[in-house]
């Protein structure tokens, strides 16, 4: 999800990608209010959509990394990442917790209900745990993660190096990880503990970009049996992954529950490959390349969603179908839709006249200049 403008020129399966992972976070998000009203089918999908639905994420961006970007002085890089990610994080953090003043809403770290809850959520947003809009704390990690590799990758120059730091890091992230509860201490400062955990994955997306497997020419036959090769092995294997979790038993990242050491990345890895080559196989229309480029827009407008309508609208279907595997399907694919559809309007509005608060800090709007100069 790095919308950071450099010379690299744009690969349609990776904006296409984008989209379709957007699409899982709103599914997941609209079938785990139903998980928590005791719905089992809820549960298990919501487990195979969380077995890699995130890691997807931090394997896209590292698709992305521009070494331009990379080689900028220290200043200048901090000022390109915290302008096209802290911004959009601080706009909709302020925008959902005043949206919540007037409509009622659903937070899970504790109800709005007077000034000492809204300093509290303060306190955290700054903190990186984004009380106010959940969704969010995945750029809060992110922004750690670019920092991490920006300082990293001066003394890792191979790829071999590269990947070889990047599974001594996992290993040691995970171990540390479950040995101590840095969430339940209130101690995730912007999420450096996970750092070392999903760094893995955001490594291996810059790999694959390094040795130009995303350019390479492979028939859409290829590329279409490898995918579903791939959703077969997240099938097998996501429900191997047996913990130990936290609180919900599935893979959650901002929870640091991750499960088994091995299950967790490999079904991590299959799933994310599994929507790469999907990307690459399906139809390039425009409508999902616009979607997929400006996916940071989505993701904070899901904010919206899981605060504010998700919980009703599950209290709703739960009291009104019976929840099987069908039926919760049928309503959080309809929801997903709903959800996405209406997004579309709001994402060209900010697109076009906000663009620079919405990960484009040096583009300049009709409305205000840029944030900073290119």
């Amino acid at each position: 999800m790095n919308h950071i403008q450099t010379s690299r020129e744009r690969i349609p399966a990776i904006d296409i990608a984008r989209f379709y992972a957007m699409v899982l976070v709103y599914y997941g998000h609209i079938v785990e209010q139903v998980m928590y009203l005791g719905s089992g089918p809820a549960a298990v999908q919501y487990k195979f959509i969380y077995s890699f639905h995130m890691p997807l994420f931090f394997f896209l961006s590292g698709t992305v990394v521009a070494d331009r970007k990379l080689a900028l002085p220290l200043g200048r890089f901090l000022k390109l990442i915290l302008g096209a990610r802290l911004v959009p994080y601080l706009l909709f953090s302020i925008l959902v917790g005043v949206l919540s003043f007037f409509i009622p809403g659903w937070f899970p770290l504790g109800a709005l209900t007077d000034a000492a809850a809204y300093l509290k959520g303060i306190a955290k947003t700054l903190t990186g745990f984004p009380a106010f809009c959940i969704p969010l704390w995945f750029m809060a990690l992110l922004i750690s993660v670019e920092i991490f590799h920006y300082l990293l990758i001066k003394i890792v120059t191979r790829p071999l190096m590269l990947a070889c730091s990047a599974a001594i890091l996992y290993c040691g992230g995970y171990v540390l990880n479950e040995a101590y509860n840095f969430v339940a201490q209130g101690q995730a400062f912007w999420f450096i503990n996970e750092v070392p955990v999903v760094y893995c994955f955001y490594a291996a997306g810059i790999l694959i970009q390094r040795f130009g497997w995303l350019g390479r020419d492979f028939s859409k036959l290829k590329t279409g049996i490898g995918s579903i090769l791939c959703l077969l092995l997240v099938f097998l294997t996501f429900d191997l992954n047996q913990g130990p979790f936290r609180i919900i038993q599935a893979v959650v990242i901002v929870l640091s529950g991750h499960g088994n050491l091995f299950f967790f990345p490999f079904t991590a890895f299959a799933g994310s490959l599994f929507i790469l080559l999907a990307a690459r196989t399906g139809p390039a229309w425009t409508w999902l390349l616009y979607m997929g480029k400006n996916s940071l827009s989505l993701f904070c407008l899901n904010g919206l969603f899981y605060h504010f309508i998700n919980p009703g609208a599950a209290k709703w279907f739960a009291g009104t179908f019976d929840l099987t595997h069908g039926t919760v399907f049928a309503y959080s694919s309809a929801m997903t839709l709903i959800s996405l559809a209406l997004c579309v309007p709001l994402v060209y509005l900010l697109t076009t006249f906000l663009p620079q608060f919405m990960g484009k800090p040096a583009k300049k709007g009709p409305i205000f200049g840029p944030l900073i100069r290119s």
